[in-house]
């Protein structure tokens, strides 16, 4: 198999192991949430069926996917053998979209407890759904953030050895993430825009999953891709990845901030 110059000691594969597990997991909480939101319409004229499935719907099915993805990719990283460059590579790939379906499984708890203070109205379950809405938009959504750069950390190991290649992508990572932190208490605590109206609102949920979608089937496709011609475990793509990987998520959850916050009633 041949031995890499810069390798690292942490084993990327046995964790993706773990995080195949975890998002295949997440995928049965997904079908099962949406199994119980469908089981009273299959029943003619239950006054249970109370919650608009629409919006719902398209949001579900798309985290069911996005995990199930999610949960192949780790399953093919968690084959690597030597823990190097093509490795970090496709952790700091697949790291983006667990961060996407990790999200999005959060929001979708929070658009049901939405729907379900709408159908019900004085009921207790909006100051829940507004805990949530804070913890996903504010810390949530830069913990993933920081999570993604941890991930790119790796990939600066193999394709440049311990010492990396200089402070440049560290300062403008901090940078990054300092600006969307800033953005993310802003837009929630300071920013008082038009609600969305209920079809512009399913218009942009619609969006989002394409979205979200989008993002996860590429990460899934630029794995499968680095696999098969990327011939050696050592092998790093050009230094602009870190770069796209840390924008790209950074602004994907700053979409999301953006969505928790028009989306509120």
């Amino acid at each position: 198999m041949g031995t890499c110059t810069n390798t690292l000691t942490f084993n990327i594969a046995s964790t993706a192991g773990l995080y195949s597990e975890v998002s295949g997991l997440l995928a049965g909480f997904a079908f099962a949430t949406m199994t119980l939101l469908v089981a009273p319409y299959i029943i003619p004229g239950n006054s249970s069926a109370t919650i608009p499935l629409g919006d719902l719907a398209r949001i579900l099915m798309s985290t069911f996917i996005i995990l199930v993805l999610t949960s192949i990719g780790y399953a093919v990283l968690n084959g690597e053998s030597i823990p190097a460059g093509r490795a970090a590579t496709e952790e700091g790939v697949l790291g983006t979209a667990f961060g996407v379906a990790l999200v999005l499984i959060v929001y979708t708890i929070v658009l049901v407890f939405d729907e379900v203070e709408a159908a019900n109205p004085g009921n207790d379950i909006g100051k829940a759904a507004k805990f949530a809405r804070i913890i996903l938009a504010v810390p949530m959504t830069w913990l993933v953030s920081i999570y993604i750069c941890a991930g790119l950390g790796d990939y600066e190991h193999t394709r440049f050895g311990p010492d990396g290649a200089g402070w440049t992508f560290e300062i403008v990572a901090l940078a990054a993430l300092g600006l969307q932190l800033f953005f993310n208490i802003y837009i929630y605590f300071f920013w008082s825009p038009v609600p969305w109206s209920p079809g512009a609102r399913a218009k942009a949920l619609n969006l989002l999953a394409y979205i979200s979608l989008g993002v996860v089937a590429a990460a899934a496709l630029g794995v499968g891709v680095l696999g098969s011609l990327a011939n050696s475990p050592c092998v790093t793509p050009p230094m602009v990845f870190e770069y796209v990987i840390l924008f790209l998520n950074i602004g994907l959850m700053s979409t999301m901030t953006f969505y928790l916050v028009k989306s509120r009633r």
